[in-house]
């Protein structure tokens, strides 16, 4: 159709500039003494030569007609209905189908070059299930909501003191609300990780009960046990973890850390660390999301001093983040490790065949994901993203610009050669 459009325009000017070509030469040759030319006065300028050309535009403009806009318009029109025909693009499970909203749809798709795309969410469902942990150095799996040991598959319980404690852990250092429906106990969360691990831990033998500003409940083998509310540390994007701290019903004080291997394990002086680490990576080179879990006991004494520390901070008026940081990672020190988890983020039914149909029509696809760089490889590698065939650069763990330049021009010169 554009086709049409532009073979017209073309006529157009052809005839605009063979006309202004012609009347050059009769206006050179002709009697200039003519009774009906007498007050004409010729210009063989430049300007002059484009003036007539233009004119020559307005006069022929008549040669596009206003049907053939009528004519694309309504080809768009009925083409746009195509989307809506298209069974591939139907959703049975809310039988929806696909809606174009304009007619110029199919035009404009056919001009997109790049997609920036979320994982979560959009390439992922979002709905994250408890599939992994590492406790003590041990790895575990959920075998139809059953913990049991990876290789023996021998069934674990709470009898095992340091799976015991680890779901304690989990069910306790969140941000997670109850909530009750029809007498059911629900649990809801603004992160689905949280949520994922909570049902998870409650699904093993210790459920998260009840919360408050002052205090926690767990249901711990039939046994109701109440925690106080000390502190929180919450989540931020420079910490990458979380920590509460708790008084348990002996009097302990416990502080409870969950976030990224990166940040947390970097404090961690004693539990086991490296094993940790491994799994964490082997649990993210299967696309399994990770956290680790970590804690420490104060005393009485150096409470005293977090407590102090906390009150200072949360009251300060003047760069009170600043502060704030700077409590959050003193008091977030020397701790042990305690375990890992390992959640599943699944795939949505049929990216990988849109995928496959992006790159055929030769889209280029780039995916957004705060994962660890094993998860994202791994995912890329599910969903096609990423081929067998394919050689992979990485850019990462570069701290300044200048690294990251230096990085690129090698792998642009790699490329190149």
């Amino acid at each position: 159709m554009n086709m049409y459009i532009l073979f017209f325009c073309f006529v157009v000017v052809a005839l605009a500039t063979l006309l202004t070509i012609i009347e050059f030469f009769w206006e050179v040759e002709c009697d200039k003494n003519a009774l009906y030319r007498t007050k004409v006065t010729f210009s063989h300028s430049i300007g002059g030569f484009l003036n007539d050309f233009f004119s020559f535009i307005v006069l022929f403009n008549y040669v596009i007609p206003i049907s053939l806009y009528v004519t694309v318009e309504a080809v768009k029109f009925i083409s746009s209905y195509y989307v809506k025909w298209d069974l591939d693009m139907y959703h049975a499970e809310s039988d929806t189908p696909a809606k174009a909203n304009t007619s110029d749809l199919n035009e404009e798709l056919g001009q997109i070059q790049y997609i920036f795309s979320d994982k979560t969410g959009t390439l992922t469902e979002n709905e994250l299930v408890f599939r992994k942990c590492s406790v003590g150095g041990v790895k575990f799996a959920s075998v139809e909501g059953v913990m049991v040991e990876e290789n023996s598959e021998i069934a674990v319980d709470l009898a095992n003191q340091s799976v015991k404690d680890f779901l304690i852990s989990m069910s306790l250092c969140h941000s997670v609300f109850t909530t009750e429906q029809q007498g059911n106990l629900t649990y809801e969360a603004s992160s689905p990780d949280e949520r994922a691990l909570v049902e998870a831990a409650a699904q093993f033998g210790v459920r998260f009960m009840f919360s408050s500003r002052n205090s926690r409940k767990i249901k711990v083998e039939g046994r109701l046990d109440r925690y106080e509310f000390l502190h929180v540390l919450p989540f931020d994007n420079n910490r990458k973890r979380m920590s509460i701290i708790l008084r348990d019903p002996d009097g302990k004080i416990l502080l409870l850390c969950k976030g990224a291997e990166s940040s947390v394990l970097d404090i961690c002086d004693s539990g086991c660390v490296d094993v940790t680490r491994q799994h964490v990576d082997d649990y993210a080179a299967e696309g399994l999301r990770t956290l680790v879990f970590a804690t420490r006991e104060i005393s009485p004494e150096d409470y005293e001093t977090v407590d102090k520390l906390m009150v200072e901070c949360q009251n300060a008026i003047n760069d009170r983040e600043a502060k704030e940081q700077e409590a959050f990672t003193t008091v977030e020190d020397r701790l042990c490790c305690i375990g890992a988890t390992g959640v599943e983020d699944r795939l949505q039914d049929g990216v990988y065949e849109t995928i496959s149909a992006l790159k055929e029509g030769g889209v280029k696809l780039w995916v957004l994901t705060g994962d660890k760089m094993e998860t994202a490889v791994n995912i890329s590698q599910s969903c096609n993203h990423f081929t067998s065939s394919m050689k992979l650069h990485f850019l990462t763990a570069r701290r300044d610009g200048e690294s990251c330049r230096d990085t690129l021009e090698s792998l642009h010169r790699q490329l190149e050669g």
